[in-house]
């Protein structure tokens, strides 16, 4: 069997964070916990511009995430078919 290890660019990473936290994402319930906005979605500009809104949002997540027993690098983990 041949295995790939694949590295998400930082937009497809963003992609995967917006996709889970926005309505109907599988983490949809968290976003307001975290100081997630669906109709603001990051992007790669906030990676610059707003990192320290960022950075205190995956801190929050971490903490969200450790307290419901869910692995935070799921946020931006894609399902491998």
């Amino acid at each position: 069997m041949f295995c790939t290890n694949y590295i998400l660019t930082p937009q497809e990473l963003i992609d995967e964070f917006n996709s889970k936290f926005s309505k109907g994402g599988m983490y949809e319930e968290y976003a307001g916990k975290i100081g997630y906005n669906d109709e603001k979605p990051l992007t790669e500009d906030d990676l610059v511009e707003n990192f320290d809104k960022i950075s205190i949002m995956i801190g929050s997540w971490e903490e969200v995430a450790g307290k419901a027993g869910i692995n935070p690098r799921s946020a931006v983990e894609r399902k491998r078919q």
